[in-house]
């Protein structure tokens, strides 16, 4: 018969602490199994030898007095009357010698059957090994024991219809090396949800070509939003449709395609067209003397990029010798041409020299005997147009020019004789080579420059008064036919009370004018409450006496869009509220023999002088628009 020796092993829960108990048993003569009550059980290190083990020498294991492994007990223990011993330790494999009336030694196991404590633990925390040997415990994951589960960043839910919540609000894992994504990874993120809701996927497969689209929102009995998708068949999408030099293929594009512009990396430049030939009209004491004339568009002010030479503007009756007095004005070279910021003058023929005598000058020019530089105008046309054409709102019909204003402020496409941009830089306003503004007037009580000063700057006509209290200082040009509605844009820069910036319409047989701009009055006044900054349409019998109006009112800028019109019978005055340049308000229609005895004949541009200190006034722009 075989020799049989058994061994009986209770196992408990997993903790820290690990239990081992067991039954000292020996055979007998007969093979059968016999308990050894008080039998010495000795636990040593795996590497003892069996001797030195039951003989205590060891080298033992400490042995503890329960789970806890607090507080140790004595090695060996002593087996109770029926033979049963109990051995608290850390997990591992041991050498356990038991030692009787016959005495063995084997190699056992301890470990994975304690009972373990996670001081950070939460009811359904879980636990996992973090050896062969030891059990640990993640405090942020577990489960609720019915099939759900929990993390810090994710639950999932058995039981209930199945979902999976990504928690978000975190800082995205990219900020930490670990999280880093391995090769043939995706992940989800979980945004900041500021009202936490569900996603429910279509209840159907969706076919290629569809997409996923809310179709229907619910709610839960916790009051929980729901977004219910569903698979989506785009209904024909967007037409795409362009104009060269952009291309689209398909044409239109109402599903999948593609849009190019096969042209734009070479686009070419189109030129602004050229120049009138000057007419020349000698002014003052005429002559015999031949002069003549050419005109190169400008479009940054020096001649960089420029039009071709206009044909030539002669007069055979020219003086001798060109003064302030007598002198060749020249005129209708770029009443209506679009594309450039001045004009550059070349005197071909006549005077003392040749060349360019004016550099970026306006639509009228004066020579008075100026000196030519030598050179000859240019002969080709490089100057550049937007390749791209209508980008900027306010060019309506034609390509916008570089570097000009945008919206309403843009220079027309089709400018009048009328118009001044103010974007020249010859000379000053009103000086004696200027062809289109001239200050005072002339006639009965003209509006006197005094000690005005005016300037071309930075694209605007700036009119800087005197200390003459109440005196209008004024550049003018001659009004056109009936009807006639002229707009400006006006900035007070700098008044001082009773400062006034504006435009207006002046009768130079009488010296009787209409002014329409911006007041600044501090004075208390009974129409307007407090004073400031005022719209105010004003009647003058001369530069330095007027007959005020009662019809004004308070206004919050220093600056905006101002109309006045002469329709042959009224006089209107009319200004943008919104201050767009686009919505205009009237203000004010009155007969025009009201202000006037038969009519105006001129338009001024004004700046009002106060004893306080002077009146600073910019305009942008002066365009007729009817």
């Amino acid at each position: 018969m075989k020799k049989l020796f058994l061994l009986f092993a209770l196992l408990c829960a997993p903790a820290f602490g690990q239990v081992y108990s067991e039954q000292a048993m020996q055979n007998t003569q007969g093979n059968w199994l016999k308990s050894l009550p008080g039998a010495l059980v000795y636990l040593c290190n795996s590497s003892a030898v069996t001797t030195d083990c039951l003989s205590g020498i060891g080298p033992l294991v400490t042995l503890y007095t329960d789970q806890t492994l607090t507080v140790s007990g004595s090695n060996p223990v002593t087996a109770d009357s029926n033979g049963n011993y109990t051995l608290f330790t850390f997990p591992g494999i041991y050498l356990q010698c038991v030692k009787g009336a016959t005495s063995f030694c084997q190699m056992i196991q301890i470990g994975g059957n304690g009972v373990v404590s996670c001081a950070n633990a939460l009811n359904g925390s879980l636990a996992a090994f973090t050896s062969t040997t030891n059990l640990s415990c993640d405090p942020l994951m577990g489960t609720d024991f019915a099939g759900n589960g929990f993390a810090q960043s994710w639950r999932y839910l058995g039981p209930v219809n199945g979902f999976v919540g990504v928690i978000g609000g975190g800082s995205d894992p990219g900020t930490l090396a670990k999280y880093k994504l391995s090769a043939n990874e995706f992940r989800w993120l979980g945004n900041t949800i500021a009202t936490p809701f569900y996603g429910r996927v279509p209840g159907t497969h969706c076919t290629p070509g569809q997409v996923w689209q809310v179709v229907t929102n619910s709610a839960d009995a916790n009051g929980d939003t729901i977004d219910n998708f569903g698979c989506l068949t785009p209904s024909g999408g967007v037409s795409i449709t362009a104009t060269s030099p952009i291309v689209v293929t398909p044409s239109p594009i109402t599903g999948t395609g593609v849009i190019s512009c096969p042209t734009c990396g070479t686009a070419s430049y189109p030129n602004a067209g050229n120049p009138l030939a000057p007419t020349v009209t000698p002014t003052g004491v005429t002559g015999a003397t031949n002069y003549s004339y050419v005109v190169v568009g400008d479009q940054e002010g020096a001649g960089q990029f420029h039009s071709t030479a206009s044909s030539t503007g002669s007069t055979s009756t020219g003086n001798a010798t060109l003064t302030t007095s007598n002198y060749n004005l020249l005129t209708g070279y770029g009443d209506t041409l679009y594309g450039y910021r001045c004009f550059d003058i070349y005197r071909t023929v006549g005077g003392a020299t040749q060349g360019l005598i004016a550099r970026c000058a306006g639509k009228a020019l004066k020579d008075t005997g100026l000196t030519g530089d030598g050179t000859t105008a240019p002969t080709s046309n490089n100057s550049q147009l937007d390749p791209l054409g209508l980008i900027r709102p306010g060019s309506l019909s034609c390509n916008s020019i570089p570097h000009s204003p945008d919206g309403v402020d843009a220079p027309p496409c089709t400018p009048n004789a009328l118009d001044m941009e103010m974007s020249r830089t010859f000379g000053v306003p009103g000086d004696v080579n200027d062809g289109t503004l001239t200050w005072g007037g002339g006639g009965t009580s003209p509006c006197l420059q005094n000690s005005a000063t005016a300037a071309w700057t930075n694209g605007a006509l700036t009119i800087t008064s005197d200390t003459t209290n109440k005196a209008v200082e004024c550049l003018e040009f001659s009004t056109p036919s009936t009807p006639y509605t002229f707009l400006a844009w006006i900035d007070a820069i700098s008044q001082n009370t009773p400062g006034m910036c504006g435009i207006g319409f002046r009768e130079s047989s009488t010296g009787k004018m209409a002014t329409w701009g911006l007041l600044n009055n501090q004075s208390t006044n009974s129409t307007t409450g407090s004073g400031g900054w005022i719209t105010w349409p004003d009647h003058w019998t001369n530069s330095t006496t007027d007959s005020i109006t009662t019809s004004y009112i308070s206004y919050q800028s220093s600056n905006g869009y101002f109309k006045l019109q002469n329709d042959g019978t009224n006089i209107v005055y009319s200004f943008s509220n919104t201050g767009d340049g686009v919505n205009f308000k009237q203000f004010l229609s009155e007969a025009k023999t009201v202000p006037f005895t038969t009519g105006p004949n001129q338009v001024i541009l004004f700046a009002l002088g106060a004893t306080a200190g002077p009146t600073t006034c910019t305009f942008d722009f002066e365009r007729r628009t009817q």
